[in-house]
């Protein structure tokens, strides 16, 4: 992976990496959740873009599409993580799971408003 590192123009890790090879890194990295430095998880998206764009393989188009969908559906559970250790700090329920319940009584007209907690 040193190769790669001293082969690249800029100081991304997927600089002049052939698209197989950072698909591949890339693939690995977000499957397994590495813990990726800031300037190749914010490179990894023009990367992937550009091999969505420009590849005239069909399989590393759809690796691509797919690195990038788990990329975001990480993106998503880190920020409800957040919001949760937010509500959590701040003495808020991290699970909302009350409903209240308005009715009408048919019968008797009777009306109400119900609050159930699970």
């Amino acid at each position: 992976m040193s190769d790669d590192i001293d082969k690249g123009k800029g100081s991304g890790l997927l600089d002049g990496m052939s698209e197989r090879r950072g698909l591949n890194l890339l693939r690995r990295a977000v499957g397994e959740g590495w813990d990726m430095p800031a300037n190749v998880r914010n490179e990894a998206p023009a990367f992937l873009e550009g091999v969505m764009r420009s590849s005239s393989d069909d399989r590393a188009r759809l690796k691509a599409v797919e690195i990038l969908r788990q990329m975001a559906k990480d993106n998503v559970e880190a920020a409800v993580a957040l919001d949760r250790v937010n509500r959590l700090e701040a003495g808020d329920a991290t699970e909302n799971a009350a409903v209240t319940v308005r009715f009408v009584n048919r019968i008797n007209g009777e009306q109400g408003e119900r609050r159930t907690q699970d």
